[in-house]
């Protein structure tokens, strides 16, 4: 009797096991036709995109310009890691001008965050939407270098010589703007509209401090350049921004050394910044040396 009761007991145990069975997973969301065609375009643009970075990268190291390699190849990791791709190594036509090639990379860039934009706004699904956004947030994030920048401040040639009152309430305008693109708009304006005002100096050193905020660092090292080359008694530590920039961010050792050097020449009653730049010529001068 007992075992009979055993018996009974056990399968009533394993028919109540069976009824309590977790509910199978659900079988993933099939994407509509529009996610579907938005994922597609996502890739192909980012693979148009990785491709023009590429063959920037081949131009760079063909024609041994060692800081913009490293400026491209900066672009490249960020895309890349974000993307959990591979990088794939592409040449640049060999009558490829480098403007070209930075314009069309240009266009694949901002083609490639476009393509983002719009599987965001196709898709509910949370992973895809997370995913298209990092992988915005990296294209962001990452210092978009401006590869020509001489193009874009007027050369060297400027000196600073007379006050000018409408030049300095431009000077004062852009100063007081918390928008950073909007301060450099009105700096660019007083520099092109007063050439000769005794703020173009002043105006270059903060436009390259707004620059430097922005992460364009190569525009803001020759904003830097400027403020001295326009204003040679100018009181801020233009030189020393400069090198600072050629240092630390675009990997231009001779740049560098010759800035610090300009810097304790003509800048600096702090000497915390002497030290600094003491130190780096230091350094700098033994990697030079190996």
């Amino acid at each position: 009797m007992t075992r009979i009761v055993l018996i009974i007991s056990i399968l009533a145990f394993s028919f109540t096991l069976l009824g309590c069975q977790a509910p199978k997973a659900k079988p993933a969301a099939i994407p509509s036709a529009a996610e579907s065609s938005a994922i597609e375009n996502v890739n192909v643009k980012r693979l148009a995109y990785l491709g023009s970075l590429a063959q920037t990268v081949d131009y760079y190291t063909r024609t041994g310009n060692q800081m913009k390699l490293n400026w491209a190849l900066r672009e490249m990791t960020s895309v890349t890691t974000a993307a959990n791709v591979p990088v794939k190594a592409l040449s640049a036509p060999l009558n490829a001008s480098e403007r070209d090639l930075l314009e069309q990379l240009a266009q694949d860039r901002q083609a490639y965050i476009t393509a983002l934009d719009q599987l965001a706004a196709a898709t509910n699904n949370q992973p895809a939407v997370s995913q298209a956004g990092k992988e915005i947030a990296a294209v962001k994030a990452a210092p978009q270098y401006t590869y020509i920048v001489e193009a874009q401040v007027a050369g060297p040639d400027l000196r600073a010589m007379s006050v000018n009152p409408e030049a300095d309430k431009l000077f004062e305008q852009a100063r007081k703007t918390t928008d950073l693109r909007q301060a450099i708009s009105t700096y660019d304006q007083l520099i092109k509209q007063y050439p000769t005002s005794d703020k173009i100096g002043l105006a270059a050193y903060y436009a390259g401090m707004a620059y430097e905020s922005l992460k364009d660092y190569a525009i803001a090292a020759l904003y830097f350049e400027r403020a001295a080359q326009w204003d040679a008694n100018i009181k801020v530590p233009t030189r020393f921004r400069a090198a600072y920039m050629y240092d630390r961010f675009l990997s231009n050792r001779q740049k560098a050394l010759q800035l610090y050097q300009d810097s304790l020449n003509h800048e600096f009653s702090n000497s915390q910044y002497r030290a600094y730049a003491n130190n780096r010529i230091i350094i700098l001068s033994k990697k030079e040396l190996q």
